[in-house]
């Protein structure tokens, strides 16, 4: 069982409470270990979290935000059974669960059909309805926080008590809560969050399930988040042709980006699951047959993947300060486009036999164009930097900073024009584009492999001070 020595010293102090048996998973926010409650004699799941306490106040908000997360009681949240800080290092204990998650099924290459999809998201909208009506917000809805024991029932698990321990002026970290390819538009610009972003979450976690893909992907975390700000998910209807329409309309509403639009709660967003399994004659309320169907292997909690390490400028983080910019500038810097298509010339009619007197064939009515017809609006590749870039840039007063910027890539992979995102000194905004503009990309490719014009967030980084 390999540790750290800070999660060794932990585990030591720990040692007359529980006794360590497996790792289970660890990553960015923290570790997982399956222990024993020696006084319980009782199986449980432990995480370490990876942020110690960083200010005065860090102690009292994790108490605060454990005590809230342990109050919640359902048939579909885990528990958490006890919680504590060691030496400024926060952990907590809870509820071990017997099975694989969301995640990991998702990974091995299974998607859900309709009937699967219900039986995970009721169950999970119950368990989201119960913890906003208690003042909680989940804030990191996504595959691997839903669990499932042996049985097939489905737990929602990591409520956000990791928030807790993330001192809001640190400047030092550009840890973002949440994971980027699922969080709602107002989570990503670091605006406050409320029930519906964890409903956009949702839908994104079921999109993704059914269709077996993301609605919104890029191999950057800025220019995924910046891809909900600009542009509406594509349809699920469309990539799911076999999932029912009513369905696909409840899942599409919840990712609206305007959050007005979406479903106001979960209690209304499962009504409307519920009414629309009615309408495709869909059973929901049984298990997924996860020990049949998927490999089974132990799982206490979700696989702990990496939060998405992001430079920070002084001040609120870039890419908060650069979503920001980029949705205000939308109009100057629009996403990247495909050509329009030229208009498609109508297909010749085939003539009628010869007859006396053919009836004068009927006019036809405007046909609506097809959705085949419209060429895709987003490309299918986005622009990638060539080699390792230019020397960093001078640092001066600069030392240290990472300045976001967003570029406009030509059909040639050169770059047409840059604009600073960050809220930096002139000097640096100015030191920073002037690198920016020299680097060379392999240009972005539309759906039929030609080169488009794109736009795409890049980090220039400053040397640090010696």
């Amino acid at each position: 069982m390999a540790t750290d020595g800070r999660t060794a010293l932990l585990v030591e102090r720990l040692a007359d409470r529980y006794a360590f048996r497996t790792l289970l998973g660890e990553g960015g926010a923290g570790t997982v270990y399956e222990v024993e409650n020696l006084s319980l004699g009782r199986l449980e799941a432990l995480k370490i979290l990876t942020n110690p306490f960083t200010d005065p106040d860090g102690q009292e908000r994790f108490a605060v935000e454990a005590r809230i997360a342990a109050s919640l009681e359902h048939p579909h949240i885990v528990r958490i059974h006890a919680f504590g800080q060691d030496g400024g290092i926060p952990w907590y204990s809870m509820q071990l669960v017997d099975g694989p998650s969301l995640a990991v099924i998702l990974d091995g290459g299974a998607t859900l059909d309709g009937p699967m999809a219900a039986q995970v998201a009721v169950p999970v909208l119950e368990a989201l309805a119960f913890s906003h009506a208690h003042g909680v917000i989940h804030r990191d809805i996504k595959p691997a926080n839903i669990l499932f024991d042996a049985a097939g029932t489905p737990f929602l698990a990591d409520f956000g008590i990791a928030k807790a321990v993330e001192n809001p002026m640190d400047t030092r970290t550009g840890h973002m809560l949440g994971t980027p390819a699922y969080v709602a538009p107002e989570q990503a610009l670091g605006e406050a969050v409320d029930a519906r972003s964890d409903l956009y979450s949702l839908g994104v976690t079921l999109y993704r399930a059914l269709a077996g893909q993301l609605p919104f992907r890029s191999d950057q975390v800025l220019q995924t988040l910046l891809l909900r700000l600009q542009e509406d998910p594509p349809s699920l209807a469309a990539a799911c042709p076999g999932l029912h329409p009513a369905l696909a309309a409840v899942i599409m509403r919840s990712m609206a980006r305007d959050r007005n639009r979406r479903w106001a709660g979960a209690a209304e967003m499962r009504e409307a699951f519920l009414a629309a399994c009615a309408e495709a004659g869909m059973a929901w309320n049984r298990p997924l047959a996860v020990a049949g169907d998927f490999p089974l292997r132990r799982r206490s909690l979700p696989e702990v993947a990496p939060t998405a390490d992001l430079p920070r400028a002084k001040g609120r983080p870039w890419w908060i300060l650069g979503l920001a910019a980029a949705a205000a500038a939308a109009a100057l810097m629009p996403f990247l486009r495909a050509p329009k298509a030229p208009p498609r010339a109508e297909a010749p009619r085939t003539a009628p036999a010869p007859a006396a007197a053919p009836p004068e064939p009927e006019p036809r009515p405007r046909a609506r164009p097809a959705a085949a017809e419209v060429l895709p609006r987003r490309p299918v590749t986005y622009p990638r930097l060539l080699g390792d870039g230019l020397a960093p840039a001078p640092a001066g007063e600069c030392a240290g900073l990472s300045v976001g910027a967003a570029l406009v890539v030509g059909e040639d992979g050169l770059v047409k024009s840059c604009r600073i995102l960050s809220d930096v000194k002139p000097a640096c905004a100015q030191a920073a584009r002037a690198v920016a503009l020299k680097y060379r990309f392999s240009p972005a490719l539309d759906a039929q492999g030609r080169p488009v014009e794109a736009s795409v967030a890049i980090a220039v980084d400053f040397q640090e001070a010696r």
